[in-house]
């Protein structure tokens, strides 16, 4: 049996390296972008309208500005409408002297004509459009390249593509996108009391819901990996190699095993696996829950025999395989944060312990505590946990005291 520190080293050793791929823009959505990606256009590409209203020549409106040391400036300009300029469609005509071209949002400015008045400041009627107010020379037009311009830097290596940076890609053509590629994973839970959570009825006595796979394959998704097979596994052999086998055909990077990995008659991961080829890298960790967890390696394929117990399984998923994940689609693992803990806090026991804690904060102190349910089977405990804590056997914290809380 090997500690903690000893098994997270190993587990390290054995990350894949990140590997880009070039993936639909639309595809790579939560994904880690490979390479900087440059703009290929200016933006906007052509000097276009932000209002609905008409186009027309300052110098023919400017006359409607008050100035102080002139008489009051007219009601109105009337203008003759020549033309419109709509969004895919532009006005092509030349520009004249006291006329107005209507435009919507988004459509091209026309050439000779700098200003754009709102259709609320104006007052149509026929082929004449009254001018009412203006404010200046310039206004509402957004201006070709003034968000930014070819070439330059538009996305930068590293950054997680979301919804506006989908759309930045597209908007600017890029329709494929160099991005880490997400692992692709197996799960297998194991057990023959287990039943689809979905199944429908009143269970046989002894029988119970499949958690586990619901839950590893959510953990699985949040950690930038990709389940591509799942399976349910009587304690046979036979169904223990066929769902291995059935994985491996399917080429996946990873398979997570869930129960089995004790020293029980009915645990069979582990010489299941040795006899598909894999090579144990170890088993049985010194800490509390997870004591038997299996970590091991076939070629490019690694393999974790997590606990049948849902908190155990949860823990060493969030310990050991979700950092793994989130390294191979080139994501850094959010930092272990520091706070004090609410209570005093005490492993009487000789293996180190994962205590689930939430943030809290009391009288203005935002600490750590404790939850209540920590046995192995409660996971309503996990799912109010905001972060573990890593208690060394025989170890006591007392209140006040800092503590390295790992998110999950």
């Amino acid at each position: 049996m090997i500690d903690v520190a000893t098994a997270l080293e190993l587990v390290r050793a054995n990350y894949p390296a990140p590997q880009a791929v070039l993936l639909a823009a639309e595809a790579a959505h939560g994904c880690v972008l490979a390479e900087d990606v440059p703009a290929r256009e200016d933006s906007p590409r052509f000097d276009n309208s932000a209002m609905d209203g008409w186009c027309v020549r300052w110098d023919d409106v400017a006359v409607l500005v008050d100035d102080p040391g002139e008489d009051s400036a007219p009601e109105s300009v009337a203008l003759r409408q020549v033309g419109e300029s709509r969004a895919g469609t532009p006005y092509e005509g030349r520009s004249a002297a006291d006329t107005a071209v209507r435009i919507s949002t988004g459509a091209p400015t026309p050439a000779g004509y700098d200003t754009v008045i709102p259709q609320e400041d104006c007052r149509a009627e026929g082929e004449v459009v009254y001018v009412l107010r203006v404010r200046k020379r310039g206004a509402n037009i957004r201006l070709r390249g003034e968000e930014f311009t070819a070439g330059v830097e538009l996305l930068r290596r590293g950054v997680t593509i979301n919804a506006a940076r989908i759309g930045v890609l597209t908007g600017q053509g890029h329709a494929l996108t160099a991005a880490f590629r997400r692992l692709r994973a197996a799960i297998i839970i194991t057990g023959s009391e287990l039943r689809p959570h979905w199944q429908a009825g009143a269970l046989p006595p002894g029988a119970l819901r499949d958690s586990n796979g619901p839950m590893l394959r959510a953990l699985v998704t949040e950690a930038s990996g990709e389940t591509v097979k799942q399976f349910l596994a009587g304690d046979t052999m036979e169904e223990h190699a066929a769902a291995l086998d059935e994985a491996l055909g399917a080429g996946v990077d990873l398979i997570l095993f869930s129960g089995g990995v004790s020293v029980g008659p009915h645990d069979l991961v582990r010489s299941c696996a040795a006899a598909a080829g894999f090579e144990t890298i170890f088993w049985r960790v010194d800490q509390k829950p997870g004591k038997p967890l299996l970590f091991a390696r076939r070629g490019s394929t690694l393999l974790f025999g997590l606990p049948g117990n849902p908190v155990s399984a949860h823990v060493c998923f969030s310990v050991y395989v979700r950092p793994l994940l989130l390294h191979a689609a080139g994501k850094a693992l959010p930092a272990a944060r520091s706070f004090p803990v609410l209570q005093d806090l005490h492993n009487p026991g000789r293996r180190a312990v994962f205590m689930r804690v939430a943030q809290r904060e009391i009288n203005g102190l935002v600490g750590v505590e404790a939850l209540r349910q920590q046995g192995s089977h409660m996971l309503s405990g996990v799912s109010e946990a905001t972060g573990i804590v890593l208690l060394p056997a025989g170890a006591r914290i007392t209140e006040g005291e800092l503590v390295e809380v790992i998110p999950v």
